[in-house]
């Protein structure tokens, strides 16, 4: 499947340059969009915005899906998840090594600080830790459970303070570096500065 992604991104591009699906369908009604599908001229556009839309989807499905289990393991161990010792190390992840690791990992690349701060904060929101948990409670059996309140605080935590705070961080940085085209309007997220 990542192969025949590659190639037919490969393909895209080199029928359309650099112009985006959207771009290339962007005069074309709802309606005529099966025509469109057969026109050899735009046709891998279609193809591309068509696969695109089904793939946000079912990542969709899938992260509803998955919050759904966790919240039912959250439940499941809430009263260990409220011990200091689980409730430290979260923190701990979440606002020293998390934005650390980051920082550490992009030295010598093109970010500046700016960009490794926000990408220190609303990067990947760790939900992965998850999958990484249950597998090795699976595989190295009770030895790993006391963990689980860690990760399941880290996963709580980090969904609740990074989707809250992520809209306004990234409004914050996109008002500070976002020079508006002249025909363009700026980039307005919803406004933080109200509570």
């Amino acid at each position: 499947m990542f192969a025949a992604g590659v190639a037919l991104r490969h393909e895209e591009l080199r029928a359309t340059g650099d112009k985006n699906p959207s771009e290339v369908l962007q005069n074309v009604e709802r309606g005529e969009r099966g025509d469109v599908a057969k026109d050899p001229e735009r046709a891998h556009a279609y193809l591309a915005e068509a696969m695109m839309g089904f793939t946000r989807e079912m990542e969709r499905i899938a992260e509803l899906s998955l919050m759904l289990i966790i919240g039912c393991v959250v439940s499941a161990h809430w009263r260990e998840m409220a011990d200091w010792r689980a409730v430290v190390p979260a923190l701990f992840l979440l606002f020293v090594a998390r934005p650390l690791s980051a920082y550490l990992s992009m030295a010598g690349s093109w970010a500046g600080r700016d960009q490794k701060r926000i990408m220190g904060w609303v990067g990947i929101r760790g939900v992965g830790a998850f999958y990484y948990i249950v597998l090795g409670i699976e595989e190295a059996g009770a030895s790993l459970r006391d963990l689980l309140p860690i990760v399941l605080n880290t996963i709580v935590l980090s969904v609740l303070l990074h989707g809250a705070t992520a809209g306004c961080a990234l409004h914050l940085y996109l008002r500070r570096y976002q020079k508006p085209q002249s025909n363009e309007a700026p980039f307005s997220p919803p406004d933080c500065t109200k509570s």
